[in-house]
């Protein structure tokens, strides 16, 4: 089950649910109801639009100002986003994939193909290949290596808390001094690199409002 969060013309009936109801999005959906790009054939890749684009809940300003990265700027308040998925059919666990049943995954600049999944998953059927091996990204379809660097640094993270994340232009790395080593390790040591209670940290490069 792939879930994207980012789709050119995505349906305007659940991106009008989410905006109604502001702090949660719960639908229940039937895939082949989704307005999408293209050719999309859900048949095959079992994905669900959650979030048509982030501008849908928040106004950026532009000219250098982001969205609740710089202290500096005005703090805007967080847009929490759930929905609720409804099976038609039961499945088995056991003929699931090793990565399970949810694959979330970001696409970026509305452009199919151009796909971030997290560390160890793999991408849709859809995903614009050439891209991999780009820059530090070590993906390998035949050695089931996805979106990694050689240091085993995600392109994307899913934490269960409400994380403090790095200020705009400053890395994970230098904000949490744990983190470089715990994606090293893939995750076996420094499980906790995210608590601000654990003291390895750089305040100063963390956003905290």
């Amino acid at each position: 089950m792939g879930i994207k969060t980012i789709i050119e013309n995505g349906s305007e009936d659940l991106k009008a649910e989410c905006l109604e109801e502001s702090t949660k999005c719960i639908q229940e959906v039937d895939m082949k109801d989704l307005k999408v790009p293209h050719d999309f054939n859900y048949e095959m890749t079992g994905s669900v639009e959650v979030m048509s684009s982030t501008n849908d809940f928040v106004t950026v300003l532009g000219s250098g100002v982001f969205w609740n990265t710089q202290p500096e700027q005005i703090h805007g308040e967080p847009v929490p986003i759930s929905f609720e998925l409804t099976l038609i059919e039961s499945i088995d666990q056991s003929t699931l994939p090793i990565w399970g049943f949810w694959n979330p995954y970001l696409m970026v600049n509305r452009v199919l193909g151009h796909e971030i999944h997290l560390p160890g998953y793999p991408p849709t059927i859809h995903v614009d290949a050439a891209l991999f091996g780009m820059d530090d990204d070590t993906t390998n379809l035949l050695e089931n290596r996805y979106y990694k660097s050689a240091t085993n640094l995600p392109w994307a993270l899913d934490l269960p808390i409400r994380w403090n994340y790095p200020i705009e232009h400053k890395e994970i790395s230098q904000s949490y001094y744990r983190f470089a080593p715990w994606a090293k390790s893939g995750g076996s040591t420094y499980q906790d690199w995210y608590d601000l209670e654990n003291g390895d940290i750089n305040p100063a490069f963390i956003y905290d409002r």
